[in-house]
């Protein structure tokens, strides 16, 4: 909360079980007055990534984005490029 974190992507954390039960492991250490927002699923992730990005940008904005290969930022380059911004993309891929 006071890096102004807003969203904690749990994503491929949660398919094995047993590595944090299904998030329950860390939200019950997350203070109760949190206001940093928990999600799971690389859809969800996705999905609170883009509204964040669509808040604090404008169409004319270039963009520089890692991870780009990934699903997710794969996902939001694309929509980033619709939007209309300029996206440099950069991965650690060869």
């Amino acid at each position: 909360d006071d890096a102004g974190v807003r969203y904690l992507g749990l994503a491929a954390l949660n398919k094995a079980e047993w590595i944090n039960h299904g998030g329950c492991d860390i939200i019950a250490r997350l203070e109760e007055h949190r206001k940093i927002r928990v999600v799971h699923g690389n859809t969800l992730t996705a999905a609170a990534v883009w509204q964040a990005i669509r808040q604090y940008t404008q169409p004319k904005d270039e963009i520089v984005f890692a991870g780009s290969t990934s699903k997710i930022g794969r996902a939001l380059c694309i929509l980033l490029a619709r939007r209309g911004n300029t996206v440099h993309m950069i991965t650690g891929c060869q």
